[in-house]
């Protein structure tokens, strides 16, 4: 069973979802919701949870536990606090994405989440150190920018397909390991604005900052937290196919020529990625995209503003 009400005008509480044990699917994202999260107790067979760009939903984090086929996790973009809850035996969580909250506390423990691939949690309030990232092999995005997480960043040993590693704006200390810039390396964007994270000095590193899609962020301009996190990228775009062209007809008279008719194209329709523009050491950068090796700063994903009750407005 699913429920995707998504992009409406509704507002409200979101009522209880007790006797919903076959859903598996829950997506009210980008409405004007408010209130707290209802408990998910019993919700056994839920994969898929998206209660992100509500803005006024508000309140702690309810208890994950038991939600042992939850794949899909966003929450991004909304005024929950509290601290995040315990992620423990959520083993298939392949997404988890709290952007753009007011939780505090430290990231709980991700041991066992061998599944991730998508960790958002920048432009909160989270403190501590880094938790260990051993076992996530299949980690491709980690955005923990704009909180006050401390001390060393943790070993990337084994993170073979991460992509976007997003650290500024914290307390943090270490080296990025220099086989992150190696030719086999996936890696293509960096942010370490407001840290004291260090680079290595070796050819491999100046030879990634010449590939091209590749962006790193340094420096330490504009470094008081800011009212709005950096925006957090988005996955690398397909290419699109080209469109058949199907070729023109000739006439079968000499009368009237038959019209031509119009290409037919099987393309995909996705949106062509942005180049980052290049900006001042003053003002922050749009979302970034591939881009060159440029040092850049990124700038501000806006809020969506909202109402409040679970009814069409």
């Amino acid at each position: 069973a699913a429920v995707s009400l998504t992009d409406n005008s509704l507002s409200g509480e979101i009522p209880s979802l007790d006797g919903l044990g076959n859903l598996k699917h829950l997506d009210l994202s980008s409405n004007s919701l408010s209130g707290g999260i209802p408990s998910l107790a019993g919700l056994d067979n839920l994969e898929h949870i998206n209660l992100s760009r509500n803005r006024t939903l508000s309140g702690e984090i309810p208890s994950l536990d038991g939600l042992d086929n939850l794949k899909h996790l966003d929450l991004s973009s909304n005024a929950l606090s509290g601290e995040i809850p315990s992620l423990d035996g959520l083993d298939k969580l392949e997404h988890l994405d709290l952007f753009f909250n007011e939780l505090s506390g430290e990231i709980p423990s991700l041991d066992g989440l061998n599944e991730l691939k998508f960790i958002y949690l920048g432009g909160n309030a989270l403190s501590g150190e880094i938790p260990s990232l051993d076992g996530l092999n299949k980690l491709e995005f980690l955005y923990l920018a704009d909180n006050a997480l401390s001390g060393e960043i943790p070993s990337l040993n084994g993170l073979n397909k991460l992509e976007i590693l997003y650290l500024s704006d914290n307390t943090l200390s270490g080296e990025i390991p220099n086989y992150l810039f190696a030719s086999e390396s996936v890696l293509r964007q960096l942010d370490l604005r407001c840290t004291e994270i260090k680079i290595p000095d070796t050819e491999d590193f100046r030879a990634w900052q010449k590939r091209e899609n590749t962006v790193f962020y340094e420096g330490y301009v504009n470094c008081s937290r800011r009212p709005k996190p950096t925006p957090k990228p988005e996955p690398k775009p397909k290419p699109e196919p080209e469109p058949i062209q199907l070729p023109e007809p000739e006439p079968t008279s000499t009368s009237s020529p038959i019209p031509k008719p119009k290409p037919a194209s099987f393309q995909t329709q996705r949106p062509e990625p942005k180049q980052p523009e290049s900006t001042s050491t003053s003002s922050p950068t749009p979302k970034p995209k591939p881009a060159s090796s440029q040092t850049q700063t990124p700038g501000p994903k806006p809020k969506n503003t909202g109402g409040c009750g679970l009814s069409s407005g």
